[in-house]
C-alpha cells in the first residue's frame, strides 16, 4: 500500500493542469468528458448558474487572474460578484455589439478562447424544461491556437436533442425545431467547457397542422361570411402545406 501511496503521490505532482498559468489543479485522473458534459447540461437546464459558472474554462481563468492580483481575504466577495456580472450578462437584452461578434467569430476560426456568453445563451433557448437529451459521440483531438501557436488537447462530445411536442420547440429563424445535434469542446485535462455549438446538418424540424384562429361571421345581404387566419398556432409560422383547399 505504501507503494501505491507513492505512485499517487509522483502522479499528483507530475499531473499539474493550469488554467492561466497562476493557478495549478493537480489530479490522478482526467474528468470524465460524457459525464462533465452531462453535468453541463443538466446546469443549463436547471439554470444553475454556479455549477455553470464553475465548470466553464474561460471564467475559470479569468477568475484565477482575479484572484492572484487580490489578498485571499476577498477571494469569496470578489467570486460572487464575477459571477452575478456574467449572470446578468446571460439575461442582457442588448444585441451582442460588431466588435464583440468578431472577437467570438476570430475566435471560433483561429482556435482562440473566448468569453462563451452567447454559446450559452443559445444552449439556454434549446435546453428547455422537457428538451430530452443524451451524448452519442466523444473523442479526443487537439485545437492549435494560431494567435497564441500553442496545442490543447480537448474533449469534442456530441449530444442529440429531441422535442417530443409541437407545443415545446424552440424557434430556429422562423422554423420549429424537432431534434438537433449539439457539439460540446471540453478541455481535455480539466474536462471544463470551452465552448459548444449546434450542428446545423442534423436539425429536423417540425411539420406544423394547418390551424385556423381568430373566427368570426356574419350575415348579409343574404349571405354568411366567414373570416378567419391560418397559421401553425405562431403569428411568424405559417403550417400545413398550400395550396390550401
Amino acid at each position: 500500500m505504501r507503494g501505491v501511496y507513492w505512485v499517487g503521490v509522483i502522479i499528483c505532482s507530475v499531473v499539474l493542469w493550469r488554467l492561466s498559468g497562476s493557478i495549478a489543479y493537480c489530479a490522478i485522473f482526467s474528468p470524465n468528458p460524457e459525464k462533465q458534459t452531462e453535468k453541463f447540461l443538466v446546469a443549463v437546464q436547471k439554470k444553475d448558474f454556479k455549477t455553470i459558472f464553475e465548470m466553464t474554462y474561460y471564467y475559470q481563468m479569468e477568475l484565477s487572474r482575479i484572484k492572484s492580483n487580490n489578498p485571499k481575504a476577498l477571494w469569496q466577495k470578489l467570486t460572487t460578484e464575477y459571477y452575478e456580472s456574467k449572470k446578468n450578462a446571460l439575461f442582457s437584452r442588448k444585441e451582442e455589439s460588431l466588435t464583440d461578434a468578431w472577437v467570438r467569430f476570430g475566435g471560433e476560426v483561429f482556435g482562440t478562447l473566448t468569453d462563451p456568453v452567447e454559446n450559452i445563451r443559445a444552449l439556454m433557448r434549446l435546453l428547455t424544461q422537457s428538451c430530452k437529451w443524451r451524448v452519442i459521440e466523444s473523442k479526443k483531438e487537439k485545437h492549435h491556437d494560431q494567435w497564441s501557436g500553442r496545442q490543447q488537447d480537448v474533449n469534442v462530445i456530441y449530444v442529440s436533442l429531441k422535442y417530443k411536442t409541437v407545443e415545446e420547440f424552440p424557434l430556429i429563424g422562423s422554423k420549429a425545431l424537432k431534434e438537433a445535434i449539439l457539439g460540446f469542446v471540453l478541455d481535455g485535462k480539466t474536462g471544463l467547457y470551452m465552448r459548444s455549438s449546434k450542428i446545423g446538418k442534423g436539425d429536423v424540424y417540425w411539420e406544423l397542422p394547418l390551424r385556423a384562429y381568430g373566427i368570426s361571421y356574419k350575415y348579409e345581404g343574404g349571405k354568411l361570411r366567414l373570416a378567419f387566419q391560418l397559421d401553425g398556432g405562431i403569428p411568424q409560422l405559417e403550417g400545413g402545406k398550400p395550396p390550401y383547399k
